[in-house]
């Protein structure tokens, strides 16, 4: 799916560059629709572990590449997901 290789191609650009602002991340200033993609891309990324938000003390928000848990470990409940909304 499109949203699928959004999250490859952001994932690839986080691991390649380590850490990445979160707006240069997901902001497209000339498509509002890309860029609401591209956050969705990221959300999924976030909630997967596989990306970590970092906050600076200057409030500047970074996208940093995480390793998530193996799938065995989901599936066993020895790593839970928690949400708030």
């Amino acid at each position: 799916t499109d949203t699928d290789n959004n999250m490859a191609i952001m994932f690839n650009i986080l691991r390649k560059n380590k850490r990445v602002k979160v707006e240069n991340l997901v902001l497209n200033r000339r498509s509002f629709a890309q860029t609401v993609e591209n956050l969705f891309a990221l959300s999924f990324l976030v909630k997967d572990g596989r990306v970590e938000i970092v906050v600076e003390k200057n409030a500047s928000h970074f996208a940093v590449p995480r390793n998530g848990p193996a799938s065995n470990l989901v599936m066993s409940g020895e790593v839970v997901y928690n949400h708030f909304v």
